[in-house]
């Protein structure tokens, strides 16, 4: 009840030169000794305590912790209700000079009061401001060899030899985006079709777009390759996924990428890679005879495409892409929903990807949120599409050329961090590794 009942005041707080420092709210809390100590206006009488004060003091005014209409009638005052009758909250003048624990000071030394209590503020909520989450990305860290332990893709370490996306281009082909977002808010992003931004797949391109090309501004997330020349969003919800090929074909070059987040659906109702229907299959080889990398999320069917069902896929010639299975973060085994067999190359993180979207990580206002539970091989295909764009930033910096679709993958295959187990799904890219392997060919050229 008394929480109900609190006095309080905004006042300006000044220093000894009367220059503004800070607004608070002040709640002084005072227990009379005797409640004649106060006039008809509910301010202490002067008697008894005449000082340099009174001024000050004859300006507070004294209000009821419990006012007459809460008080039972005085045959029926309980001890409880009399003791709070000689409690008042300080009505503080909004002039005055001195502050809160100088008041307190002064009002302790006044012969008709008993107790004073500050009354604790009640905390400020803060404002919304996006925290850094770089904290949360692990997956941008240095690969650990022991059991247990988190294992990174090398990233920062990559970071320090100037490698950051620049000069390569990423094609993102998927259900659909949220451009307003404030992580990808920048001149770089660029849909190729009409985004509805309000499906409910929104989320899903925000986060491949987060992971791959996230602000580095000390708020949110940072992207493995922020430093793209340019990502092109595009939504098949809008153009059909044929038509998303062929209009990536014609906004990249060489060297450049393109991500195939969309999976597909076999005659066995399990999920599958993309290329598994024969036009798409083409289409891609069409992108790697340009020298254009491919790289596609294995599906989220858990099947084994070493299966027999499967021959007649897998006794397709080389279309060049590099296909991603789901492991691990921290042993790199498979996780139970990927797709795997020989036709996956490599693989990365299923779990536990912090990126941009969804709102279970960070919830700001709108749109502004984060998740550190973005999943499946569409997390996995996302980081190894970021990894790749870094490793040919560096490549095509130091040698003005850059790696073809097939030198690309083995070089992933060759450097990376491979499981304890042989689940069939690749090792976890290395970008530290296959940037030195790299630099040691150049050299020795």
């Amino acid at each position: 009840m008394l929480k109900n009942l609190r006095y309080k005041t905004k006042v300006k707080i000044k220093n000894r030169k009367g220059a503004l420092v800070m607004n608070i709210e002040r709640k002084i809390l005072v227990k009379l000794k005797n409640i004649h100590s106060l006039d008809q206006n509910k301010k202490l009488l002067r008697s008894g305590y005449h000082n340099q004060y009174n001024t000050f003091l004859s300006n507070i005014s004294f209000v009821p912790v419990l006012s007459s209409s809460q008080l039972p009638p005085k045959n029926h005052l309980s001890l409880t209700s009399n003791h709070l009758n000689d409690y008042y909250y300080l009505n503080l003048p909004n002039d005055n000079t001195y502050t809160l624990d100088e008041i307190i000071k002064i009002l302790k030394q006044h012969p008709d009061i008993e107790y004073v209590q500050k009354i604790p503020k009640l905390p400020v909520q803060p404002p919304n401001i996006t925290p850094d989450l770089t904290r949360h990305q692990h997956y941008l860290k240095t690969p650990k060899i022991k059991s247990n332990e988190i294992t990174g893709l090398g990233i920062i370490d990559a970071w320090n030899k100037n490698a950051y996306g620049q000069g390569i281009q990423v094609a993102d082909i998927e259900w659909d985006f949220d451009l307003s977002h404030p992580d990808l808010l920048a001149n770089n992003i660029t849909p190729l079709f009409p985004l509805t931004e309000k499906t409910d797949q929104a989320d899903h391109g925000t986060a491949v777009a987060g992971l791959i090309m996230g602000k580095k501004d000390g708020k949110g997330i940072t992207g493995l390759a922020y430093k793209l020349d340019m990502f092109y969003a595009i939504s098949e919800l809008s153009s059909g996924r044929i038509e998303a090929i062929i209009a990536s074909k014609q906004k990249l070059h060489a060297g450049d990428i393109v991500l195939y987040e969309m999976q597909t659906v076999c005659e066995h109702h399990a999920y599958v890679p993309a290329d598994y229907e024969m036009h798409i299959w083409e289409a891609t080889r069409t992108l790697t005879e340009a020298g254009i990398i491919v790289i596609m999320a294995a599906g989220n069917g858990g099947v084994d495409l070493d299966l027999p069902f499967y021959d007649s896929y897998r006794q397709r010639s080389d279309n060049h892409s590099i296909r991603v299975g789901a492991g691990s973060p921290y042993t790199l085994n498979r996780l139970p929903f990927s797709t795997h067999g020989s036709p996956i190359h490599v693989q990365a993180w299923g779990e536990d990807v912090t990126t941009a979207g969804y709102g279970d990580l960070f919830h700001g206002d709108g749109n502004n949120k984060y998740t550190a539970n973005f999943s499946g091989t569409s997390s996995a295909c996302a980081l190894v599409a970021g990894a790749a764009a870094v490793i040919q930033s560096w490549y095509k910096d130091k040698t003005n050329t850059v790696l073809t679709p097939i030198e690309m993958r083995e070089l992933l295959i060759k450097t990376g961090t491979y499981p304890s187990l042989n689940e069939k799904i690749g090792p976890l890219p290395n970008v530290n590794n296959a940037i030195l392997h790299l630099k040691n060919l150049i050299q020795y050229n």
